[in-house]
């Protein structure tokens, strides 16, 4: 690779952030890291950057400050911003593994992969075509990609690295087929990442800086010789391998990159990459919910032993409607994220009077080895929802309710297309058959209606749980929730024209809808 090609994260601007006067701005690595207290926030437009960046930011955070104990984190807290000395004598003394693309050791690479294999810089990238993506948001084509720049590139392989897709991948000649050409999906591909969200960036990486102390093997099961990717002088092997601990894990090469740069004019680009089988997890079941702090999880089913799955994000639903497995409302059968623990052990004693936090849900969907979509989705979080058990129980009730009122829509709908099909079904033997109604029932789409509107709804219930008691919150969301049913319905209704058949469907669908009484709703 030719030695001219440099571009160190320290210092180069790469990181999207938005300063406190609300101008969003390119940062470098340590940019952001001594000044965070003077950004709002850090978000690149995909989700899956984000998480990853975020996670990124972490890693170096807890190498340089740990932090070891809750009073070591409240010293922190209480600077209001790292310190720039320690950051500075940390990042100089790794400085060279930053360069994305050092001949000899390029930041989350392997610098001896061939060339041979070279893919579209797409491949990287979920939202953009490649192989069995969709042309979603970009009109690159595998016969011509178009290149990226250096920055771009750099957040492309962080994100690659988390949140890579499982499948068939290249492999370098004398690699055996059976173990090199298929891989294992990326530690995040079946979660929704949560992060939790302060005034600044700093109070952002602040309240997801867990307890990190591996003389202590902690956060569990980290050990002592845990280590980021680019301390460590072994390189992905694409072999199975047990993490060393947290930060291992935080910075996990899922993949075998390698960048390929190319000049055009005076600027580097990337359009063409390497990307082959990395570290893998034994069993990806049982490792990611040993480490994992940012994620929730829950039992694959309610008898199933120690077998924890991940909450992730669904095609068909916004992540607001799994609060219960995201904030672990029934912790027999949920684990709410252990960042939620750690600061909920910190709230009352250093920051009394922060009642609410924003919460961001990231992560994509897929079908197997097909990018399907991501989402980026907010919530208010009451500081009393992950300090108590009474707030808890009022937000698993709201969401009964809402579940009660989704239950009467379907009888609904059920009822509706089983009278549209067989009319005469009540005075003779004829039936509709039952894959007959699920499919007309899929094309009212009156469960969609009902669930598009309560997202709004019920981020105020969250936030109005601080101001006022949660008997008064909790009638207001089931008003909003039967009202939101009864206008799914009567849309769907008034769909049906005015014929004999559609009247008879639609009164005895209603029957059906009125038959259920939904958690706190008084008919």
């Amino acid at each position: 690779m030719d030695m001219a090609f440099r571009f160190n994260l320290i210092d180069q601007p790469w990181l999207p952030v938005q300063r406190l006067d609300g101008l969003c701005v390119a940062a470098s690595l340590r940019e952001v890291l001594v000044s965070a207290q003077d950004f709002r926030e850090l978000g690149d437009a995909s989700p899956l950057s984000t998480a990853a960046l975020h996670r990124l930011l972490l890693a170096v955070l807890h190498r340089v400050f740990g932090p070891a104990n809750e009073a070591a984190w409240a010293e922190l807290w209480g600077w209001g911003r790292f310190e720039e000395s320690a950051l500075d004598g940390y990042l100089e003394r790794w400085r060279i593994r930053f360069d994305i693309f050092d001949p000899d050791r390029p930041f989350f690479q392997v610098p001896t992969l061939s060339e041979l294999q070279p893919v579209p810089v797409a491949k990287l990238a979920h939202a953009r075509a490649s192989g069995n993506n969709a042309t979603l948001f970009d009109h690159s084509l595998d016969e011509r990609p178009e290149p990226v720049s250096s920055a771009a590139a750099a957040r492309l392989l962080v994100a690659h690295q988390a949140f890579a897709l499982g499948g068939l991948v290249s492999y370098q000649a004398g690699e055996p087929p059976a173990l090199f050409k298929s891989a294992d999906a990326a530690p995040l591909v079946r979660c929704a990442v949560t992060l939790l969200r302060g005034r600044t960036l700093f109070e952002t990486l602040m309240l997801n800086l867990v307890r990190y102390s591996p003389a202590d093997g902690l956060p569990e099961p980290t050990t002592e010789k845990d280590q980021p990717a680019w301390e460590s002088e072994r390189l992905p092997s694409g072999l199975d391998r047990e993490p060393d601990g947290y930060v291992d894990y935080l910075t996990w090469q899922s993949r075998r990159v390698r960048l390929l740069p190319e000049r055009v004019g005076n600027q580097v680009f990337v359009r063409h990459v390497v990307s082959m089988k990395g570290d893998q997890f034994p069993d990806a079941g049982v490792t990611i919910p040993r480490y994992e702090q940012m994620v929730a999880f829950r039992r694959s089913s309610p008898t199933s032993g120690l077998a924890w799955q991940p909450v992730g994000l669904a095609a068909d639903r916004l992540a607001w409607r799994d609060s219960d497995a995201i904030f672990g409302l029934d912790r027999s059968n949920q684990r709410r994220p252990a960042t939620f623990n750690w600061t909920a052990s910190l709230y009352s004693s250093y920051m009394p009077d922060r009642r609410v936090l924003d919460l961001e849900v990231l992560g994509l969907v897929a079908d197997r080895a097909k990018f399907e979509l991501w989402r980026r989705e907010r919530l208010p979080l009451p500081a009393a929802v992950i300090e108590s058990e009474s707030p808890r129980d009022w937000v698993k009730l709201a969401l009964q309710n809402a579940s009660g009122c989704a239950e009467a829509i379907r009888r609904f709908d059920w009822r509706l297309a089983e009278v549209l099909l067989a009319p005469a079904a009540e005075h003779t033997e004829r039936r509709a058959q039952r894959k007959d109604i699920a499919r007309l029932t899929g094309s009212f789409h009156t469960a969609d209606r009902y669930w598009a509107q309560l997202e709004h709804p019920f981020s105020e219930f969250l936030a109005s749980l601080v101001n006022e008691s949660p008997e008064a919150a909790f009638g207001r969301w089931a008003q909003c929730t039967r009202l939101a049913a009864q206008i799914a319905v009567q849309e769907v209704e008034a769909s049906l024209g005015e014929s004999a058949r559609s009247r008879k469907a639609a009164v005895r669908a209603l029957e059906a809808y009125r038959s259920v009484r939904p958690t706190g709703v008084v008919k």
